[in-house]
């Protein structure tokens, strides 16, 4: 693992959200325990992650940001999903080339990401607003 957030939900629960660039797993890794922290759970994520980022929704759905790497080429992506998962409910947001470091403000109406991405020749910071 080589980049990681760590977020608290609302019961103190610890989550984390690894990117792996070594050995032949190179898709994330989420891993979640309870305080006092000693005993985790650890889990495949379906995606090659790029800067990842994470807000809770509520104690239960996450949004994640987060580069995905396709074959067509990289996106800058959010999925959706229950602390559980699976996680598999991505949307693409207008990127291309080198984009990543998603941040995420969730407020009672929307949700505000910010990013980079090259798509438009140089890299460039982009809002993207989504309502909840």
């Amino acid at each position: 693992p080589n980049e990681a957030r760590i977020r608290f939900n609302g019961d103190g629960e610890m989550f984390i959200l690894h990117r792996r660039e070594e050995g032949e797993e190179k898709t994330g890794y989420w891993g979640r325990s309870a305080a006092p922290y000693k005993n985790w759970t650890w889990t495949d994520f379906p995606y090659r992650l790029g800067g990842p980022d994470f807000e809770f929704l509520d104690d239960d759905t996450v949004i994640i940001g987060t580069r995905i790497y396709l074959e067509e080429g990289n996106k800058m992506g959010l999925i959706y999903g229950n602390v559980d998962g699976p996680f598999t409910d991505l949307t693409l947001l207008p990127s291309g080339g080198d984009c990543s470091y998603p941040s995420i403000l969730i407020e009672p109406d929307r949700v505000l990401v910010s990013y980079y991405s090259s798509h438009e020749g140089t890299a460039d910071i982009y809002l993207a607003e989504i309502e909840r």
